[in-house]
């Protein structure tokens, strides 16, 4: 089993928010401040051990989600990084409008209130300051020479009606164009997060996911995934995919990290541009 199962995340809670009251002194954040913690998968955890009180929201909804944020009193939001892309933004988007980022620790992240909601899209929301990437890339398909990171590319193929090269996932093609990294390319010994995109064109194919996997002696020691469907129109005729992913420390030289699309109902979908960037 490598996915985060529900009963997995009150766990994560208790690691995300382990000694986060000296993270919050740190940073300045009152004594007295109220708390808003959105998607804390329990009740008490994280206002006991941010030593702070508050409100929570134990399971985002677009209901106990904009009550909480618009109708209580609080001074600072704080939502789990693990679970802000995929939780908390899949199901209350106004949550990029309403908030605007501090300062995080790499586990949990701190907000204030706008002064005014406005628009805003996800993947701005989630761009992080140059000072904190430890590392890019980028495909183009055209290029003759792609980056030695990169495999899988027999999935490419000219497309005249696009009058450029492009990446197809069809019924023989479960796997797409691959991203491999290993430890000793980042210099951080902490979590991180991943921030991959891909540029679709047409329609996205039933049950194709984004992927993120560390391999260690073929063993899958960490493993997460997105359904495009579940975040992105299957019917615009091109968009930016663009998916976050929090991921644990590599723990061994030897882990090997790849990103992906994975195709297993072998549908169809065609795309370009894959860019990894990684944020410490």
């Amino acid at each position: 089993r490598y996915k985060v199962q529900p009963w997995d995340r009150a766990e994560i809670t208790r690691y995300n928010f382990t000694d986060s009251d000296k993270f919050l002194d740190s940073v300045g954040i009152p004594a007295d401040a109220k708390m808003l913690v959105i998607e804390s998968y329990s009740t008490n955890i994280p206002l006991y051990m941010m030593n702070r009180r508050g409100y929570t929201v134990y399971q985002t909804s677009r209901d106990n989600a904009e009550y909480a944020l618009f109708h209580t009193k609080w001074d600072y939001v704080v939502i789990q990084d693990a679970f802000l892309f995929s939780d908390v933004l899949r199901y209350y988007p106004i949550v990029s409008a309403a908030l605007e980022p501090i300062r995080g620790n790499g586990k949990i992240t701190l907000y204030k209130k706008n002064k005014a909601v406005k628009s805003i899209s996800v993947s701005r929301f989630l761009s992080k300051s140059p000072e904190n990437m430890m590392y890019q890339n980028i495909i183009n398909f055209d290029e003759d020479k792609p980056d030695s990171h990169f495999d899988g590319l027999s999935s490419v193929q000219y497309s005249q009606a696009l009058n450029s090269k492009i990446a197809v996932l069809d019924s023989t093609t479960e796997f797409g164009v691959a991203f491999h990294l290993s430890p000793n390319e980042l210099p951080v010994k902490s979590d991180f997060k991943i921030h991959a995109s891909w540029m679709i064109h047409g329609n996205i194919g039933a049950d194709i996911q984004a992927v993120v996997s560390i391999i260690n002696n073929g063993k899958t020691v960490y493993y997460q995934s997105y359904k495009l469907n579940d975040y992105y129109s299957s019917k615009k005729t091109k968009q930016k995919a663009f998916f976050e992913f929090v991921v644990p420390a590599f723990k061994n030289p030897n882990d090997a990290l790849s990103i992906y699309l994975w195709n297993p109902s072998h549908s169809s979908l065609k795309y370009a541009d894959m860019q990894v960037m990684v944020y410490k």
